[in-house]
């Protein structure tokens, strides 16, 4: 077995105390502190080709947060078998980290404030010490090096979302504000909740009648081609069927341990993108990763 600790801190205000203090113990801890430091990630340009692609190279170095005078930190704790990925115990401790983050902000009005840095840690066994493991998704298409680019892909959206219907134009947005939900949230369910709720306001904007399994389900068809001649169609229905349970097991449940939580929000921010992308040019889209599909249950045949 090998043990994980997801560190996090927010930054706090409204507290006439600058002691360092722990609340509460056990897996998920609780407590304050003046400072901590924590790693970050940067991304550095080695090389550029003729047609524009990029070669980075990735490092880290440790970046210290500094109370005001102090900073909440939560530490969620577990221990996993030796050979499970940090990507499926992260979601785990995320969840144990949104319960108590939950239940502080309830319970102190006014004095948690926005997320600061988490860093998902490791225990050597060996020699008892823990290390830093980068377990979030690497995105390189985000990096930009100059403001180029940036202002030309605003203009573009801008201009697709102008020349789109009322109806379209209103659903579009709303899905955009929600697209950028998912991406400040923290937990993995309450990232596919913000992926599904794109799907079922673009569906409704693309397909007025039927139920919305049906809604989300043709668009999905008309996002995927592919993935819609599969099988007969069986694929996509039982896709839609998956994330609709899914934000299902989390809004009206309660639940947090999504099946294959990684994989499952990788597939679900894929089908809202590939949506969005559709609604402004009628772009068609390649399926999710056909291994991610499978770990969800979505098989070839």
């Amino acid at each position: 077995m090998k043990s994980y600790s997801l560190r996090t801190v927010y930054s706090v205000k409204s507290l006439g105390f600058e002691c360092e203090v722990t609340l509460r113990g056990n897996e998920t801890r609780i407590q304050f502190v003046t400072e901590r430091t924590l790693p970050n990630t940067v991304y550095e340009t080695t090389s550029r080709h003729v047609d524009g692609r990029r070669e980075l190279t990735v490092g880290t170095y440790d970046r210290k947060h500094m109370g005001s005078p102090l900073l909440l930190e939560i530490v969620a704790t577990c221990s996993a078998p030796d050979d499970e990925m940090p990507l499926s115990v992260r979601p785990r401790l995320e969840g144990q980290t949104a319960r108590a983050l939950g239940a502080a902000t309830w319970s102190w009005p006014g004095v948690v404030g926005p997320k600061l840095g988490e860093g998902l840690f490791f225990q050597n066994s060996d020699d008892d010490t823990w290390t830093w493991f980068d377990a979030e998704p690497i995105h390189v298409g985000d990096f930009y090096e100059s403001p180029e680019r940036l202002s030309v892909a605003l203009a573009t959206t801008e201009r697709q979302v102008s020349s789109l219907q009322a109806d379209q134009q209103e659903a579009v947005g709303a899905a955009l504000r929600w697209w950028r939900h998912a991406q400040e949230v923290e937990y993995s369910a309450d990232r596919a909740v913000a992926f599904w709720v794109i799907l079922e306001v673009l569906a409704n904007a693309q397909h007025p009648k039927g139920s919305i399994h049906q809604k989300v389900t043709a668009l999905l068809n008309a996002v995927f081609p592919a993935l819609q001649g599969a099988a007969d169609g069986q694929r996509v229905r039982k896709l839609e069927q998956i994330l609709s349970d899914s934000r299902c097991r989390v809004v009206h449940g309660g639940k947090r341990d999504l099946s294959e939580a990684s994989a499952m929000v990788l597939v679900a921010e894929h089908c809202a993108e590939a949506s969005i992308a559709f609604m402004l040019d009628e772009t068609t889209s390649e399926p999710p990763d056909a291994e991610l599909l499978t770990r969800m249950g979505v098989r070839a045949t």
